[in-house]
Formats: structure tokens, C-alpha cells, sequence
């Protein structure tokens, strides 16, 4: 069976067992989501890393095997970025998620500066030839 199947038929069972017990017991419902968010973020981060071995490989020797640090670190802000942002709106915090996505784009900025500067040196030195 697919990851992406067994990852939504525990939501889907979780998301049942929480509008079950949502009236009688709703303290449980927390350690529920709670329970779900820990599995499906290990899964995520398995996936994630075979991923990022494999494109380890396919960039080993070309010139993109420079820029894929910076590449994997704006993919771990952004995915890091929207889930805190995520669980704050759940929560009902929607100041906070925010605050969470504007300083996510800050370090985007922030990180991709030394990638701008580079291209725009090459730009610039194609424009004197």
C-alpha cells in the first residue's frame, strides 16, 4: 500500500475517533492529534530524507551540487515555516502564524542574498563582454 494512502487512512481514523469522543471526553481529542502529528511527521521526514540523498547523487559532480545546501535549507524553512504557522491557526492564533510566515520569508530573503549577488555577477559580466 502507498505511504500517501496508509498517512491519510490514519488521519481519516484519527479525524473519526476525534468527532466521536469530541463531546464525551475532549481532553482526549488533543493527545489524538497530537498521536497523528508525531506519525505523520516521522513518515515525512523519512520520505524527505531519501529524497535528499537521492539528489545528493544525481548532483555530485555537476555544478548544481554547489547551490543544493542552500536549495535543501529553503525547503526545510519553508515546509518548518508553514507547519508552525499551521498548528498556530489551528490553535486560533492567527496573529502569531503570521508573525511565524513574515519571519519564514525573512530568512528566505536572507538566504537566497548570496545566490542574487552570484547571479547578478554573472549577469553583469555577460553584459561587458
Amino acid at each position: 500500500m502507498s505511504t500517501i494512502v496508509k498517512i491519510c487512512a490514519t488521519a481519516f481514523l484519527a479525524l473519526c475517533a476525534i468527532l466521536l469522543l469530541r463531546d464525551s471526553k475532549h481532553s482526549h481529542t488533543g493527545y489524538i492529534v497530537i498521536a497523528v502529528g508525531i506519525a505523520v511527521a516521522s513518515r515525512v521526514v523519512i520520505n524527505l530524507s531519501e529524497a535528499v540523498g537521492c539528489l545528493q547523487n544525481l548532483a555530485d559532480g555537476t555544478s548544481v551540487s554547489g547551490y543544493l545546501p542552500t536549495l535543501l535549507r529553503a525547503a526545510g524553512i519553508s515546509y518548518i515555516t508553514d507547519f508552525t504557522s499551521g498548528l498556530c491557526r489551528d490553535a486560533g492564533e492567527e496573529n502569531i502564524a503570521g508573525y511565524v510566515e513574515i519571519a519564514g520569508r525573512s530568512e528566505l530573503i536572507l538566504l537566497s542574498l548570496p545566490l542574487i549577488s552570484e547571479l547578478a555577477e554573472l549577469s553583469f559580466g555577460m553584459l561587458n563582454l
